[in-house]
């Protein structure tokens, strides 16, 4: 390779005087900046010479760019807790400038940026789409998220309709399980993760570019175009609503069976918010300009008005008497208030005057208005009206009750509790469902070649193609608490509650076959080679004819298995609640052909993996790989926490499930050499007891969370 001449810059550096800087240095951006570095060559720093009078209190090198708020605690300096770093020390950064003229091996550089300690240059610096004060970057949070290499999100199915959802131009945002969504009409999304409970409340500021969340711990401030987390702020009574604008958030909390008003600043995040209690229950609040709110509630509308971070409350003329009023929008010109009776008073904007009584359809629950019409939720039924409310111009009746409508336009989008979200084009009288979903507990989860069948404490099974549901089936009462496919994929069996084994057709999601197999609820069933295996909620392990379902053999409960892994040959294997640990069954003729004692330990769970090896987990946080004969090939203990874990295995990778919402996932390298590492990734929102890989891509898992959400993941490929 050709060697050159060492190069050299030289760069000046504009120091304070009065007080302390760090300079941080990317050598290889500096060269690559000023041409001195070309691709196909390798490069060595020489040195590094500091040429001034002046104090230097460490030098240091690492791998990760830092900045002045991630500055780790040894590089960093003393700083009080409400003062801002850039008030007190200086950063400086000597390749942020433009480029110089390059003049042969020397280079001159004019001058090294400071960061300016002026906080307003800095705001405008960090984020011109935020309009608010971004103390910190956070690179080495975003590093920390770049180390998790194993897997990635691809998709959501489901919506929490309780947190609503809000247009952001020709996007929407929306909540799903722990997740903030936002995504377009086309289905393009983008996801932002931390929050480590469901999202309760969410809001945008009229201007589109923030998102406030809330879940019960939590409130998260988000730029909308990068969906970064941008301030973090810690609660101790349970949000119920939002309301943002570019300056204020405003938070109405549950307190000791009162509502609470909480007034966070957004550019100081460090100061102390200002709170009151509210006089009345609050059901909705909107923001009418950057520092004034309206609220409404029970037998009550008032403005809050925010000055010198006090709050002020002027109660509003009480257009009916004795009336709850729910929902509320404001156009510009005037306010409108919907009731819980199904009237509607209109308010002067300025004046604030009652300027109209309507009286609609009962059961107004939420209301939203622009220059022309105003869309309103009530009951089963999304009406479109117009502004003097003689007669509504447009209907649709859904499968459950309207939570939410928001108008963009000529649309309309509306949730309703059903578990559906969509959207009315007013223009072209069409309405277009968006987004369905659980509305409880996923309980299991099945993959085949072409959809993802999934069922639900809700009482319903139902058949997804990518993130559109086909069909659904309504069990009622009569929980399925396990799944399995069935004659090659063109049906599926669901194992009930009731004892009851039902057999459904792909296609159409309609019963073509019952089978009473016991009374006890079906926890686990397979099929293999003529045979059903099932397994009971006593631990009574019995084997049924296919075809017919008739008994073939029962197992007492004496022998009887927590669970049942399949093999692809004639084989199956069970957990036990005895010492003995694993057995290891054949079907040709059905018999014990080994049993794997493991001792100390209880195994929680077992599957085949690696062709015909069992992967057993036990209670004492250990993976153990066994062979078919009881061999034990590899043992490690794994970082999973205590309590119900589901496992899944693919080619690939393991994945494990259990009660604090995150999904662990595992290359599966078996070597003493390099031990199993396991990433989490959050996103569910309570238990997650059902996950399964694709048939036939091993490296697409998708997991069902405890709100109803379905998660894919997709494996990186390496």
């Amino acid at each position: 390779m050709e060697r050159h001449e060492t190069d050299t810059i030289k760069l000046p550096l504009a120091l304070p005087h009065d007080k302390w800087a760090v300079v941080c240095l990317d050598p290889r951006q500096c060269f690559e900046r000023y041409h001195c570095m070309h691709a196909e060559e390798q490069y060595f720093l020489k040195s590094l010479m500091l040429c001034d009078n002046i104090k230097v209190s460490r030098i240091a090198a690492s791998d990760t760019l830092y900045d002045f708020a991630s500055l780790p605690r040894d590089l960093n300096f003393d700083l009080d807790p409400n003062t801002h770093w850039l008030q007190v020390y200086a950063w400086i950064e000597p390749t942020a400038c433009h480029s110089p003229e390059v003049t042969n091996k020397y280079l001159m550089i004019p001058s090294a940026h400071v960061f300016d300690v002026n906080i307003e240059n800095y705001k405008k610096e960090v984020d011109e789409e935020v309009k608010v004060m971004e103390y910190s970057r956070n690179v080495k949070g975003d590093r920390k998220k770049r180390c998790k290499e194993l897997m990635e999100m691809r998709d959501v199915i489901g919506c929490n309709l309780d947190a609503g959802a809000h247009w952001l131009g020709e996007e929407f945002v929306y909540a799903v399980g722990n997740l903030v969504v936002v995504s377009d009409l086309k289905g393009n999304k983008r996801f932002g993760t931390g929050h480590s409970e469901c999202i309760k409340a969410l809001a945008v500021n009229r201007e589109g570019n923030l998102i406030a969340s809330a879940c019960e711990s939590s409130v998260r401030l988000w730029s909308c175009r990068a969906l970064d987390c941008i301030s973090t702020w810690k609660l101790k009574d349970k949000p119920k609503l939002l309301a943002l604008t570019r300056t204020y958030l405003l938070m109405i909390q549950a307190q000791n069976n009162q509502d609470s008003i909480t007034i966070q600043l957004l550019n100081q995040p460090l100061a102390l918010p200002a709170k009151q209690i509210s006089e009345f229950a609050v059901y909705c609040v909107k923001p009418i300009n950057e520092s004034l709110f309206c609220a409404c509630g029970y037998n009550a509308i008032s403005l809050w008005s925010i000055d010198n971070e006090t709050i002020s409350a002027v109660a509003l003329e009480n257009p009916f008497d004795d009336e709850v009023y729910t929902a509320m929008d404001y156009n510009g010109r005037h306010l409108y208030v919907g009731s819980r009776k199904g009237r509607v008073a209109k308010l002067n904007a300025v004046s604030y005057e009652v300027e109209g009584r309507y009286k609609l359809h009962g059961g107004l629950c939420t209301l939203s208005v622009n220059e022309e019409v105003c869309a309103v939720g009530s009951g089963r039924h999304l009406r479109i009206w117009p502004l003097n409310f003689e007669e509504d111009l447009m209907e649709v009746k859904h499968d459950g009750d309207i939570t939410f409508t928001e108008i963009n336009g000529q649309n309309v989008l509306c949730g309703c509790t059903a578990g559906m979200m969509g959207v009315l084009k007013m223009d072209k009288q069409q309405y277009e469902t968006i987004a369905r979903g659980h509305t409880s507990e996923v309980l299991s989860l099945l993959a085949t070649k072409d959809l993802i069948i999934s069922s639900s404490k809700d009482g319903t099974i139902r058949l997804w193609n990518a993130a559109k549901q086909v069909c659904e089936y309504k069990a009622n009462k009569d929980e399925v608490l396990c799944m399995c496919t069935c004659a090659g994929e063109e049906y599926f069996a669901c194992g009930f509650s009731s004892g009851f084994l039902r057999i459904f057709s792909v296609r159409k999601c309609l019963v073509v076959g019952e089978f009473r197999l016991c009374a006890k609820p079906l926890i686990d069933i397979n099929y293999l080679d003529s045979y059903l295996l099932a397994l009971n909620s006593d631990r009574s392990l019995s084997i049924h004819d296919a075809l017919t379902c008739t008994l073939v053999q029962h197992f007492p409960q004496e022998t009887s298995a927590n669970s049942i892994a399949v093999c692809t040959s004639n084989t199956f294997a069970t957990t036990t609640t005895t010492a003995v640990g694993i057995k290891v069954w054949s079907v040709n003729p059905i018999a014990v052909v080994c049993t794997i004692p493991v001792y100390g330990a209880r195994v929680r769970e077992v599957a085949f993996a690696c062709g015909s090896c069992l992967l057993a987990l036990t209670d004492d946080l250990y993976l153990r790989l066994y062979s078919v004969d009881g061999r034990l090939l590899f043992e490690q203990a794994v970082g999973v926490p205590p309590g119900e874990v589901k496992i899944v295995v693919s080619a690939k990778a393991v994945a494990f499930m259990g009660l604090d919402g995150k999904v662990r996932i595992a290359a599966l390298t078996f070597n003493e050499n390099a031990p199993i590492e396991l990433e989490e990734y959050e996103g569910h929102s309570g238990r997650v007891r059902a996950g399964a890989f694709h048939p036939e891509d091993p490296s697409t898992l998708y997991t069902g969370g405890g709100r109803g959400e379905i998660i894919k993941w997709q494996l990186k490929r390496h």
